[in-house]
Parts: C-alpha cells; sequence; structure tokens
C-alpha cells in the first residue's frame, strides 16, 4: 500500500495517551482493492477494499501514524475512504460505552425468565450507560462549561453538599468540577497523578447520588 498513490490529505485529531499530548496529524490517504485467497475446498477469493493513512511529518522521535483498514464497503473515492477512517477513529468511544454498559451497569450479571425483560433491561441500561458516557467525555472535553446540560438542579446540589459538606453555591459549578465531585462519591481521589476520573468511578458515584436523593425525598416527606 505504500507504492499506492495518494488521494488526499487531511488532518485528524489525535487524542492524549500514554503520557503523550494530543495533536493535530495530517496524513496522506491511499486506496486499493484487494483480493484475498480463500479457504476450504472451492478457495473462492474475497475482493475487498483496503484504505491505508499515513502520516506525513510526525514529531521528531516518535512513530508516525500508520492505519491499514480492511472493508467490504466499495471505497472508490477520497471522500469514501475518509468516511472509513473516521469510523475507525469512533471505535474507541464506542468500546468505552459497552464498557459503561458491561462494567458499570452490569448488565451481563442480570437473569431474567423471558426475552421480552431482558430486552427491557438492555434498553434501560443502554440509556443510562449513554448517559454516564456522556457525563465523562464532556467534563474533559468542554470541561468548562456549565454542569447544567447533563444534570438536573438537585443532582448538583446534593453532589455538593455530600462531597464538600457545605451549602451548593447559588451558580452551578463547572462540568469538570462537578464530575470530579461526583466521581468522588465513587472512590475517585482526586490526587496529582490521577488524571481525570474514568467511567467506573462516575457509575459508583452517580449509585450513591440516587440512594442520597431517595433518602432526602423521604427525609422530607416525614418533615
Amino acid at each position: 500500500m505504500t507504492k499506492q498513490k495518494s488521494i488526499g490529505k487531511y488532518s485528524v485529531g489525535i487524542p492524549k495517551r500514554n503520557g503523550e499530548p494530543e495533536r493535530e496529524a495530517k496524513v496522506s490517504v491511499s486506496i486499493a482493492e484487494v483480493r484475498l485467497q480463500g479457504k476450504g475446498k472451492s478457495k473462492r477469493p474475497l475482493s475487498i477494499y483496503a484504505v491505508f493513512a499515513k502520516e506525513l511529518s510526525p514529531p521528531e522521535g516518535k512513530k508516525g501514524i500508520e492505519w491499514m483498514l480492511l472493508t467490504d464497503l466499495a471505497v472508490e473515492d477520497f471522500k469514501q475512504a475518509r468516511i472509513i477512517i473516521e469510523w475507525y477513529r469512533s471505535r474507541w468511544e464506542i468500546e468505552t460505552y459497552f464498557r459503561v454498559v458491561k462494567g458499570g451497569c452490569q448488565i451481563e450479571s442480570n437473569r431474567f425468565r423471558t426475552e421480552q425483560r431482558m430486552l427491557n433491561c438492555i434498553a434501560i441500561y443502554m440509556i443510562i450507560g449513554w448517559r454516564l458516557h456522556s457525563m465523562k467525555t464532556r467534563a474533559r472535553t468542554l470541561p468548562d462549561t456549565s454542569c447544567t446540560k447533563f444534570y438536573s438542579e438537585k443532582e448538583w446540589r446534593m453532589i455538593w453538599i455530600m462531597q464538600a459538606k457545605t451549602s451548593p453555591p447559588n451558580e452551578a459549578p463547572s462540568m469538570r468540577d462537578i464530575t470530579r465531585m461526583l466521581a468522588g462519591l465513587g472512590g475517585f481521589l482526586g490526587r496529582n497523578g490521577d488524571g481525570e476520573p474514568g467511567v467506573k468511578t462516575v457509575w459508583r458515584g452517580y449509585t450513591k447520588l440516587l440512594h442520597y436523593m431517595e433518602a432526602a425525598e423521604a427525609l422530607n416527606g416525614l418533615k
């Protein structure tokens, strides 16, 4: 694929990882139709498309990006190749979301007698998982925005009371601050070098938050 003619170039955002900061990488894109030898007695060949993205000028001393993507979708121009690359770049967010549903919501630990009950449970947990994943992502990508886009007033005020042990402020805190406080309810320590909270502590914190809110409502009812 390195000998194939480039059909276009564009910049992709590379998130920070392994201690390296996020950066922009300019990649050259090439495509080719590939025929693979089949298996079995018939050995029918399989025709697929290869999309190759290679970084043009990686940082000094760093290995540049080289993505070799195979697909059974027809890729005949730069626009189609770019779609395949962007789908590939979304894989990590998709994997993280399902880790929320499996690890946070513990969806695989449920046991139901009927298929319909399981489907109903999955539907609810997928909504919950998406909200938790969105909280974590928003807190990292837009940390200074108001938390009111994702938290109700009752939620962020209760988080503040239980974590800061003081009366909540009149103005809603930032997305990053309240999400770190929520994760603190779930065991996030917030020490230097800990980075931003992950989905697991956010999920644990949100579970506790629901219990605190339920207890507060019951107490108000008794009063």
